[in-house]
């Protein structure tokens, strides 16, 4: 072999260092590149914009006094990219005292662990930057690494004054996730929590300090929102969706898996957790319950149609009305066609007896219109019109002639402004009063109560909107009527084959039966 060219091995060997020195080059001013080489296991997907948006303003701001806010949807790996942030700042020395705050101290504790673990036994981490791991203070609440950085976990509004590491106040605050539903269901919680964080937390960083703070807004008046709206601080709030519908995610996040989360949860959790736009449960126009806690509405079973007291049982007469909000459209991303059969007892309750929201054809949903009709025997039935949808009303009546069954159908106009002033004005004061019943075991009474209680910020609002046209067409029946008193002797019940419901049969007025 010639005198002094490289064997294999050293070759190999030189062509490594050479790898790991460019490597770690890069790795100490790239965030991106540290988190994606040294956790591969955390970071499997491509970052979307909105996590290379938080990364580069971590990177960039690190050691300038940075107040960094963002308000991102769960499950979008903002808890990791802080953690290996953490890690970067500490490795290539540019933080000392980096300090962690989440929900309780126990959530600290565990968030500083998975920091710990990395230092102790990720070998790639390990190889490039060394053995980290200290024979000093290495505990679960607060530890110190070889090249003096110290890590210490806190829980909210836990005393921050005076934290110390070698003279060194905390250079890094990281608070992540600070609330829970039980910290922030009063005005004083929130207000309590805000001046810790500002007089106390926010106080403690010396100049040049940073201040990250991260979570997903869970009341519409968080400390979160509250901090997001700082006018020195670069806050921004991310919702699962860009404006233009498409996932600010794709990645990891694909339209059918943001809807099957959305099936999963339901639209209000979902507003939350994913939207970062929580209900408001003070000014809700439909909310849950007052505050005694007794429920707005009524899940019905068919037992509960039976008059109280009766004997023998007779069932609820019902006058049944419907409304008609039509849209036709095989695409899954356009309005729903809707419709609601409605039931009104001589009370003036009302009595949710069946619904319909489907995208579908015109002949389709007219089909189901006068479905509904032989089921329900509906006294009148409106129908939203509008420049686009008058001939529907057409074809309805035409197939009502030739099918030998009819019913009064008439144009339900939007009189009261807006349609937000229409659902608001028309359901409201049903939904304060207590007269609305919604049967408990339909297919569509989870989607018509999200849309309750979402409204005005759901993804659809068609079940309610439908709803809200009905105090324009129904009338209660007059209880002591000899047409009441007639229709009552000739009621009888009915289990329907197809669904098993059991409800009061249709029973012709007086005069008119067809003729023999």
């Amino acid at each position: 072999m010639t005198q002094g060219l490289l064997t294999e091995d050293q070759a190999k060997a030189r062509l490594e260092a050479a790898k790991k020195r460019l490597r770690v080059v890069r790795a100490r001013e790239d965030l991106a590149y540290f988190l994606v080489t040294y956790f591969p296991d955390d970071f499997t997907n491509d970052f979307g914009p909105e996590q290379l948006d938080l990364i580069l303003k971590l990177q960039n701001g690190v050691g300038k006094g940075a107040r960094i806010v963002r308000a991102l949807p769960r499950e979008h790996g903002k808890t990791t990219i802080l953690q290996g942030f953490a890690i970067w700042c500490c490795v290539t020395d540019r933080k000392k005292f980096p300090a962690v705050v989440c929900e309780e101290r126990g959530k600290s504790i565990l968030w500083l662990t998975w920091v710990r673990e990395h230092l102790e036994s990720n070998d790639a981490l390990r190889d490039d930057f060394g053995d980290l791991v200290s024979t000093g203070t290495w505990g679960k609440e607060t530890f110190v690494t070889s090249n003096g950085c110290r890590f210490i976990a806190r829980g909210p509004k836990t005393s921050v004054r005076g934290l110390k590491h070698r003279n060194q106040r905390p250079d890094l605050v990281i608070v992540d996730d600070l609330e829970k539903d039980d910290l922030i269901n009063t005005i004083e919680q929130r207000d309590l929590m805000e001046r810790w964080l500002k007089k106390a937390l926010l106080n403690i960083l010396p100049e040049g300090g940073d201040f990250v703070m991260i979570g997903t807004k869970i009341h519409h008046d968080s400390v979160l929102v509250r901090v997001l709206a700082y006018p020195s601080f670069d806050a921004k709030s991310v919702s699962v969706f860009n404006e233009d519908g498409t996932p600010t995610w794709p990645q990891q996040w694909s339209l059918i898996r943001i809807e099957a989360k959305r099936a999963e949860i339901g639209s209000e959790a979902f507003a939350t957790e994913y939207l970062n736009n929580p209900v408001d449960e003070v000014t809700a126009p439909f909310k849950r319950k007052d505050k005694g806690g007794t429920p707005y509405y009524h899940l019905y079973v068919e037992d509960d149609l039976i008059i109280p007291g009766s004997k023998p049982p007779k069932p609820r007469l019902l006058y049944n009305f419907a409304t008609i909000d039509p849209a036709w459209s095989g695409s899954k991303k356009a309005h729903w066609a809707a419709m609601q059969v409605v039931g009104v007892d001589e009370w003036g309750h009302l009595w949710i007896r069946d619904m319909f929201r489907e995208h579908c054809s015109e002949l389709d949903l007219a089909e189901a219109v006068l479905g509904f009709h032989a089921r329900w025997g509906i006294l009148v039935g409106g129908i939203e019109t509008v420049f686009n949808q008058r001939g529907f009303k057409q074809t309805i009546e035409e197939m009502m002639v030739k099918r030998g069954r009819s019913f009064e159908l008439r144009d339900l106009k939007a009189t009261v402004g807006t349609k937000d002033m229409r659902i608001r004005s028309g359901l409201i004061p049903i939904w304060e009063n207590r007269i609305l019943h919604i049967p408990a075991n339909h297919k569509h009474t989870p989607a018509l109560l999200d849309e309750f209680f979402t409204y005005p910020k759901g993804k659809s609002d068609d079940l309610i909107d439908a709803l809200a046209y009905i105090p324009q067409i129904y009338f209660v029946p007059p209880p002591e009527s000899e047409r009441l008193k007639e229709m009552r002797e000739r009621a009888v019940t009915v289990v329907d084959a197809t669904t098993g419901y059991v409800h009061t049969e249709s029973v012709p007025y007086p005069g008119d039966e067809e003729d023999d």
